[in-house]
């Protein structure tokens, strides 16, 4: 079995935003609002440290396939050889922490120690990419964003079980030329799935700053322009990534700013919502699904969330045409509203039983 473990592409935001609303349709849940952490997206390539615990050996990858000191991608694997025994001290700690956590759990320790740990990051610096300011720093570094853990199955297959922020591990500042990307935190920010376009414009500016000023190559005291940001949630592990305009061999565009006119008109869906889908309505629903014999429970979703749309349009529609708003826009912010409301509802009569 090859010791190469790819890292798992970063999406764009409206790929996000798509999966977002899929997982909560399936699961029955009401679009959430997550945090997400902003840090800079360095234009380099994306290079691995792992281990082996089984065998003992350490390896360097490309996104693609192990590389060696003779058969290298941009000197990377050079770095890892330079620092062997440094990284191979690192990676152990990480799965001996968890070992130790076992108290005595035999086959969990015992897979523990089958396991595989990689470190992921981006390898940058000189001559490895043109157009960016972190390629004019003095030395190649390594920025990791994350610590993976794999460990067999029952069928010997690999499977990723644990998963870590560099940030964790402060010892990773003592070795040469490594930087954790998280100490280049741009900004945290709150995304509502209820209305993801409202974050689209904060999301262009930031990227815009970065653009104009790599705040990573800037701590080097290098100025020059940089490639983004990446945004990361840490409790779901959901990623996406914003690349500014400027930079010439990105193919991925940059979140597209909201004009003042789609401002302005989703405000103005957020603001009927609010006024008509009060809670006294929402609780008529609730008396609704009672009156024609249905229970108050998660199967019931769909006929609750019908009623009040549906009450909406019945007794709202003249607000409806004098706001020139379409009922196809509504729908869906209705919905989620009332979604939000009847969960929160069976969340609170749960804990009453209990």
């Amino acid at each position: 079995m090859s010791n190469l473990r790819k890292f798992p592409s970063i999406e764009q935001f409206k790929n996000v935003i798509t999966n977002v609303r899929q997982y909560c349709k399936k699961n029955d849940q009401p679009l959430p609002t997550l945090t997400f952490v902003g840090t800079v997206k360095l234009h380099g390539t994306n290079g691995g440290i792992g281990l082996n615990l089984a065998t003992g050996e350490l390896w360097a990858q490309s996104r693609e396939r192990i590389i060696t000191p003779y058969d290298d991608n941009a000197a990377f694997a050079k770095y890892v050889q330079e620092n062997k025994t440094l990284w191979e001290v690192f990676l152990r700690s990480v799965v001996e922490a968890d070992v130790a956590k076992m108290d005595g759990a035999t086959y969990a320790v015992e897979r523990l120690e089958k396991a595989r740990v990689v470190i992921f990051g981006e390898w940058a610096g000189p001559s490895i990419q043109k157009g960016v300011a972190i390629s004019q720093i003095e030395r190649k570094s390594f920025f990791p964003f994350d610590i993976k853990v794999y460990i067999p199955d029952e069928n010997d297959e690999d499977v990723l079980v644990l998963n870590y922020d560099p940030m964790s591990f402060p010892e990773l500042a003592t070795i040469p030329d490594c930087y954790r990307i998280g100490s280049f935190q741009v900004k945290v920010i709150d995304i509502d799935f209820n209305a993801p376009q409202e974050s689209q414009n904060e999301l262009v500016e930031l990227t815009l700053k970065v653009e104009e000023q790599c705040p990573v190559a800037a701590d080097f005291n290098v100025f020059g322009i940089g490639e983004g940001i990446v945004w990361t949630n840490k409790e779901t592990g959901l990623r996406f990534k914003v690349k500014g305009e400027k930079h010439s061999t990105s193919k991925v565009s940059t979140v597209k700013e909201i004009s003042a006119e789609d401002l302005a008109r989703i405000s103005t869906i957020k603001t009927f919502v609010d006024t008509v889908v009060t809670e006294n309505r929402l609780n008529q629903g609730l008396d609704k699904l009672r009156e024609m014999g249905l229970e108050i429970s998660v199967k019931s979703t769909g006929d609750y969330i019908k009623w009040v749309v549906g009450d909406v349009l019945k007794e709202e529609m003249d607000l409806i045409i004098a706001s020139c708003l379409d009922k196809k826009e509504l729908n869906p912010a209705m919905s989620n509203k009332a979604k939000e409301f009847f969960f929160a509802h069976l969340k609170t009569q749960e804990a009453i039983a209990a």
